[in-house]
Parts: C-alpha cells; sequence; structure tokens
C-alpha cells in the first residue's frame, strides 16, 4: 500500500484557466547485480526530500514544496511525496528538488518511517542514512553510514528526453523523483559497474564492520574511498525512473 501525504496543495491559477493535478512519488532503483559477486542488502535508506520545485518557461516558480519530508526507501512503497491540485493544464518547464536536511521535515506517516529514524537525522543532521551488510561466499561486511550534506537535483528530464512535466486539464500527472541506492557504489572508472570489493578490504584490522574512517584510510589515487562515496551520494537522484537530473552542491 502506498503511502500519502496527509494535505493536498493547492495551486492557485486563473478561474478561467483549465486545471489538472500533479502527483509526486518516490521509490527506490531496482537493485542491480555487484560485478565482483557481493551481495547487498539495505536495512535501512533514509532520505530526506525537500524543496521540489516547479517554474514556468519564464522562470516563474508556481510551486515549491513548504518543508521536506522522511522516508525509509527499503520499506514497501511507492510513497507519495506531495499531491498539487489546481494546476493550470500547461507545460513546465523546470522541474527540481534536493535531498537535504531540514530542521522542520515530517514524516508522511509510520508506513514511511519510524519516529527513531527522525530522531537520528535530527541529532546527526542527517540528509541520507544507510544501514546493511553484504555477503560473498562466508564474508559478511556490516555498514552505517550517514551523509548530512545538501545536494540539489536540478533541470530535471525524464527518459523521453522531456524536461520538466506537462499538466493535462482534468488529469492528474504522476512524477517519480527517484533514488538510486546502489549509485553509492559505482565504479568511478566503469560508472555503469558496480563493485564492494573496496570497501569490503577497508575492513583493517577486521571485525566485521567499515566504518567511515576505515574508508577514509584508504587511498584511492589522489583521493580517499570515502570520498569516493561522498561523491557517490550526491549522484542519487534522478527523474522518472532512468531521467537525469543535474547535482548541485549546495
Amino acid at each position: 500500500m502506498r503511502a500519502r501525504w496527509l494535505f493536498l496543495a493547492v495551486v492557485v491559477s486563473s478561474c478561467s484557466a483549465p486545471t489538472g493535478e500533479v502527483e509526486f512519488t518516490t521509490a527506490p532503483a531496482p537493485s542491480e547485480a555487484f560485478a565482483d559477486g557481493w551481495v547487498l542488502t539495505y536495512r535501512k535508506f533514509l532520505v530526506i526530500l525537500k524543496d521540489i520545485t516547479i517554474a514556468d518557461s519564464t522562470g516563474k516558480v508556481i510551486f515549491k514544496q513548504p518543508n521536506g519530508l522522511l522516508f525509509d526507501l527499503k520499506r514497501p512503497g511507492p510513497f507519495i511525496v506531495q499531491s498539487l491540485t489546481g494546476v493550470k493544464a500547461q507545460k513546465y518547464d523546470t522541474v527540481s528538488y534536493s535531498v537535504g536536511f531540514d530542521g522542520s521535515f515530517q514524516i508522511v506517516d509510520m508506513s514511511a518511517a519510524s519516529l527513531p529514524d527522525a530522531t537520528l537525522m535530527r541529532n546527526k543532521n542527517f540528509s541520507v542514512y544507510v544501514e546493511g551488510n553484504a555477503t560473498k561466499g562466508t564474508a559478511s561486511k556490516e555498514f552505517q553510514w550517514g551523509f548530512a550534506h545538501e545536494t540539489a537535483y536540478e533541470r530535471c528530464v525524464g527518459p523521453d528526453g522531456e524536461g520538466g512535466l506537462t499538466v493535462v486539464a482534468g488529469d492528474e500527472t504522476s512524477v517519480e523523483l527517484t533514488i538510486a541506492p546502489d549509485h553509492l557504489f559505482t565504479d568511478p572508472l566503469a560508472p555503469t559497474t558496480l563493485r564492494f570489493e573496496a570497501f569490503a578490504n577497508a575492513d583493517q584490522p577486521t571485525d566485521g564492520t567499515i566504518t567511515l574512517d576505515e574508508l577514509a584510510a584508504v587511498q584511492v589515487g589522489s583521493t580517499t574511498l570515502k570520498d569516493q562515496l561522498f561523491a557517490a551520494s550526491r549522484s542519487l537522484g534522478h527523474y522518472r525512473g532512468d531521467g537525469e537530473c543535474t547535482p548541485k552542491t549546495k
């Protein structure tokens, strides 16, 4: 069952103009196989979505999300992030959103995230928190990583090449803000390949848990494995599945 945001936002338009509805949803991208044989399972994938913005061709903003919302994307979804009514039927050139901490963020309902999840994110100012386990044969590695930075995903374009969205009179336009968890483990030298071996090997001395400090100790060229992970965490946001947005550090 999908979780629903408790309030509808009404976008005021001309009384005579035909209007439609827009529904923003979110769900994690499907898991992909790791090329090096590791199998990864998330227990939690917490993300705060904020600042969903719709603008027309002149740059006029007709809607901006009032506060961030917390989702655990390991829970059954998809989730409805925001439902808009009374939106003037036309093409809107720009849709953007951010993944970042918001001190006034809310939980849609208890099917989307828990109160302890919210407490964790508030206490640490996290925008993203991931927790899980990876296995390969008899090897098993735990990880619990939090990210406190903010990334704006701007000028979003769907997989069909259409930027923004089109509102149809008397109809509902559904827009998925897609988060791709496995992007955390994309091989920088082969962007379509997912690998975990380097993360597993960072567990030194071996105790079965990979910490961010251990990742920071692993040099990869002119950077570290932790730096690569944090850079990858800024590429999680997509649009309508395989569509793309332009990430911007905030």
